[in-house]
């Protein structure tokens, strides 16, 4: 881990103590490089701009500021501002915590920049931020080997950059990523920061430890292949559910028919059973009729012949 302690002025209010390390320990780990000497963080209250302060000003490559309703209201802060552009210091303003300056409150003169603060609360702003510090400090150009011949990245995706699963830079899109390898061979990975199952390997020779090398990485026709690829997939997936679908709506149909056939079979079982039942009623009452007509005429003649045989008898 490199130390810039001695490059770098941190300057903020007392009450933003905390903020203020959480922050910069933030910037270590990612930077791989100390921010800070160990007692950047004792300031007291009433602070004082002695002359190993003041020493300490000059001799910095960055005067970061941290900007908050705390510091605003700090005397001693707007000394050290002072003192900073006096001597023309590289000021990184940046604002810190929930507010800054509400709307109606005079902003203090001290603080007129001419470039506009970074706000840590804002992604796109702090990653402006930390891009500003490593150019500044030379970080971009350091990462990977102490010293060596410098290597040129172009990439057409953003993309981390890793040798033997280590990982050295942040490659972004179209810009000259640089990093510094030893003389030797190297392997290279590549990994979109958009799809981390995007990657390409790339070996590379360096031949001295003085030269300058140029690597153009495309990551790009690897998405495209992949989104093509998702997208085949996806359409098979939507293929075989629009079969499945229209298989459940066939079984659907089939179930359904075969439930109105079973119907059909069963009301033309009990027609046919009301018809039988009809045809036997029908013959019961023909049978009646019948035999209500021959009756009478069997009693006519059989009285008469009874009569007349047991009048013989007797």
């Amino acid at each position: 881990m490199k130390d810039f302690s001695d490059k770098i002025f941190l300057c903020y209010a007392w009450e933003d103590t905390a903020e203020v390390k959480r922050i910069v320990t933030d910037w270590e780990n990612e930077l791989d490089a100390q921010m800070a000497s160990p007692d950047a963080f004792t300031i007291k209250n009433k602070f004082e701009a002695d002359e190993k302060t003041l020493r300490q000003i000059e001799d910095a490559s960055i005067f970061i500021l941290f900007i908050s309703n705390a510091s605003k209201k700090t005397d001693y802060v707007k000394d050290f501002i002072v003192r900073a552009q006096n001597i023309n210091k590289n000021i990184l303003p940046v604002e810190i915590g929930k507010n800054y300056f509400p709307l109606g409150n005079s902003m203090p003169a001290e603080f007129s920049f001419r470039t506009k603060p970074y706000s840590y609360n804002d992604k796109d702003s702090r990653a402006k931020l930390l891009a500003q510090l490593k150019a500044t400090l030379g970080i971009n150009i350091e990462n990977g080997d102490e010293f060596g011949s410098l290597v040129h990245i172009v990439t057409d995706m953003n993309a981390i950059v890793l040798r033997y699963g280590q990982r050295l830079e942040t490659a972004k899109v179209n810009e000259d990523n640089k990093i510094r390898l030893k003389k030797g061979m190297h392997l290279l990975d590549f990994v979109s920061e958009d799809d981390l199952d995007i990657r390409c390997s790339m070996p590379c020779e360096v031949k001295d430890n003085e030269g300058e090398l140029f690597l153009n990485v495309s990551l790009a026709e690897l998405y495209r292949k992949k989104e093509e690829e998702r997208k085949v997939a996806e359409m098979k997936a939507k293929v075989r559910m629009q079969q499945a679908e229209e298989q459940y709506r066939k079984e659907l149909l089939e179930q359904q028919r075969a439930k109105e056939e079973e119907e059909e079979r069963r009301i033309a079982r009990v027609q046919k059973e009301q018809q039988e039942k009809s045809g036997m009623s029908g013959c019961a009452i023909f049978f009646i009729i019948i035999l209500g007509i021959a009756l009478p005429f069997t009693l006519i003649f059989t009285i008469p012949y009874l009569i007349y045989k047991y009048s013989n008898k007797k």
